[in-house]
Parts: structure tokens; sequence; C-alpha cells
């Protein structure tokens, strides 16, 4: 489920972006926690390449190990409220307009929903194995105790306990719905992930291309 900078740079190129650095939000998963791989890898590039980044965290946890108080965790919509909060961070704090948008799994939807409110201030996605409808159908309502859900996860034995909202949340609201025809996007996925199934992003890429949005899949051979 990685992410390279020609993959970055491909979403740049096809926005045809003339300026010299570039603002980066990148939204991530359920259960990941700050200062991950993806969130190296970033830096890294834009500490390389002089893009303002800004890798978000979320107020409260989108799902975490154990068990978990509803009240202490966020359900998507209260998410995204923190990813509109920092778009307006960085386009009011930078010389940029707009943020390309690097989400991974769970954190594609939430960038999906954000192009939808803001579609003035997101001028691309970069969709790292996102997920919806396919994580939704795996919840275990009320299984994790105290009005809270579990996710079973390939990353973790016990699951994840969710919000309980999340599951309604990832079924009345889709990525392709929420996505406007003026965002570009680059999904990656690879071909041997187990917790979101390639086809997912296929049938997703499907669909935008059939509402008009510029959508490119990437395959990645053995990437899980």
């Amino acid at each position: 489920k990685g992410c390279s900078s020609s993959h970055v740079l491909s979403l740049m190129r096809a926005a045809r972006m003339a300026k010299e650095s570039w603002c980066l939000l990148y939204l991530p998963g359920c259960g990941s926690l700050p200062g991950g791989r993806k969130e190296r890898f970033l830096q890294a590039y834009a500490d390389k390449k002089g893009h303002v980044l800004r890798c978000l965290e979320y107020s409260k946890p989108l799902g975490a190990e154990g068990a978990w108080k509803q009240k202490d965790l966020s359900s998507l919509h209260g998410a995204l409220k923190d990813a509109a909060a920092a778009a307006d961070a960085l386009t009011t704090s930078t010389r940029h307009g707009r943020v390309v948008v690097i989400a991974a799994s769970m954190g594609g939807w939430i960038a999906a929903q954000l192009a939808a409110v803001r579609p003035r201030d997101v001028l691309g996605a970069l969709l790292l194995a996102p997920t919806g409808a396919c994580s939704a159908a795996k919840v275990l309502p009320g299984q994790g105790g105290d009005g809270t859900d579990l996710l079973p996860s390939q990353h973790s034995e016990q699951g994840y306990t969710i919000h309980g909202a999340i599951r309604q949340e990832l079924q009345e609201h889709t990525i392709q719905d929420g996505i406007p025809a003026s965002c570009l996007v680059r999904i990656m996925h690879g071909d041997e992930d187990e917790a979101i199934p390639l086809e997912a992003s296929e049938l997703l890429q499907l669909h935008l291309k059939a509402k008009g949005v510029k959508a490119a899949l990437r395959r990645v051979t053995g990437g899980e």
C-alpha cells in the first residue's frame, strides 16, 4: 500500500500545476499511528522537493485496538471536520489556493467527502487502497462494547474498535458519489491486498470515469 514519488508526481503533472511547490494534505486510515511509514515517506519527499505537507492527526482516533468508549472515538463526519479545518489552514497560511489530498484506506472516504464539500479547495486526490462499502460489510455491530463496533483487520489480531456510526456512514455516502468531476484522481492498489480487494478500486475507477472524473488506477504488483 506504499506510495512513491512517481505516483505523487503523476497526479501533479495531470493537474498541470505550474507552481514549483505544492500543498499536500495526508489523511490516514483506521488504526494508523502518527509517524508511520507513509507519513515518513511523504515528509521526506516534501522536504526534498520543497512542498508544504500536513499529515493530519484526527482529534479523536478513527479506530484503535482494545476497549474504547464511543465518546473517545471519531465518526467519519467528525474526521471530515478535522480534514476541512486542516485544508483551510493550509490554503490560508500558504500562497497556494488549493490542496492535493493523499489518503489511505478509510481516509479515502474522507478525501472524497472533502472534495464534495470543498470542490474549490481540493485540486486532486491520490487514493491508496481506498475503502468504503467493502469495509462496511465487514463491521461487526456492537462487538466493541459501549456502543462501538469491531472492524476485523489483517493488521490486527483483535481488530479495531470503531465508532458505531461509521458503518452507516460508509453505506450512505460512497467515495464515487462524493468526488466531483473537477477533482483529478489517481488510485493505487496492491494486487495482493487481502483487506481491501483490488476489484473494489477497479470498480471505483469505472464509476468515477462514468461521471466524468479523470481517474487512473495503478496496480501495484505484489502490494499488500
